[in-house]
């Protein structure tokens, strides 16, 4: 299942793009696995917090925020285009933990994983 990135403009100029698309890319090719902050950091070299910190400030969002930003888009088209139960689908996406995934879930869409495949389903 092919995945749309979500679209966040990134300056061209910054002195740190390289860093930024490389974690980038990192995140995108593993956000279906439990991924941390210090994850990504250790793929790009750099200090969890210092990174969090470009991250946020390049990107306009937190490093956390951009992959669980994944991980709902993910869980969305799972939702819609399957009959997986939602436990195993938060587990899909790299969530171990249900209840934080629902929680994740409702922060993000502003409905429950139960509701949002109600409402969308083979649409």
């Amino acid at each position: 299942m092919e995945l749309t990135t979500p679209v966040i403009p990134l300056p061209k100029d910054s002195a740190h793009m390289e860093v930024i698309d490389k974690s980038i890319h990192y995140i995108q090719d593993n956000f279906k696995r439990k991924l941390s902050l210090k994850d990504v950091s250790e793929h790009v070299y750099m200090n969890p917090q210092y990174l969090s910190r470009i991250f946020k400030k390049e990107v306009g969002i937190s490093c956390i925020d951009y992959i669980n930003r994944l991980k709902i888009e993910y869980a969305c088209k799972l939702l819609t285009t399957t009959d997986e139960s939602i436990c195993h689908i938060s587990s899909l996406c790299g969530y171990s933990d249900q209840s934080y995934f629902n929680r994740v879930f409702i922060n993000q869409m502003k409905i429950t994983p139960k509701t949002f495949r109600q409402k969308n389903k083979d649409k």
